[in-house]
């Protein structure tokens, strides 16, 4: 299950990259499982990389990066 995200840029791209671990029972995590997945490695000018759908580029009249807090109820799980 995912853990944690952290802001990652590689090769002038901003990534949002992903910690996971194991879930146990309970709700619990595994400690010794936990660990950061790696984030593609690729650049805008790679072949077959499309701004729009493998990145976006900033400009003056889109410049904002949104990232919402998203809350469940208890009992609920958010994917």
């Amino acid at each position: 299950v995912i853990t944690g995200i952290k802001l990652t840029k590689v090769n002038q791209i901003i990534h949002i990259q992903i910690q996971e671990g194991k879930l146990l029972p309970r709700g619990e995590i595994d400690e010794a499982s936990i660990s950061w997945k790696p984030v593609d490695n690729y650049t805008i000018l790679d072949r077959g990389v499309i701004n729009g759908r493998d990145f976006h580029t900033l400009s003056w009249e889109k410049r904002a990066i949104d990232l919402d807090d998203l809350t469940a109820p208890e009992e609920h799980l958010l994917t």
